[in-house]
């Protein structure tokens, strides 16, 4: 029961940073903070995303397949990234 805590809490450490940091930095430099639902959107694939991955990660333990996992993951996030509108 610790570990699956722990995991939900860094999925919402990861969708938090993944919806306010961009538009932290929107609000500092342009002085506009709006979340719109493209940006719900994008944290909610990429804040789920990531940790997932990183989890698969540390269970493979062949170098040439780990890097094959890291290629493919790259190339998801790109393309998801890019067709979700981001």
């Amino acid at each position: 029961m610790k570990k699956f805590a722990e995991f939900i809490e860094i999925l919402l450490i990861s969708f938090v940073m993944f919806l306010f940091i961009p538009e932290i930095f929107g609000w500092i430099f342009r002085g506009t903070f709006n979340i719109t639902s493209q940006d719900l959107k994008n944290a909610a694939f990429l804040g789920l995303a990531v940790p997932v991955f990183l989890y698969f990660s540390r269970k493979i333990r062949n170098d040439v397949a780990f890097i094959l996992y890291i290629i493919f993951v790259v190339l998801i996030l790109f393309e998801a990234v890019h067709l979700i509108g981001w």
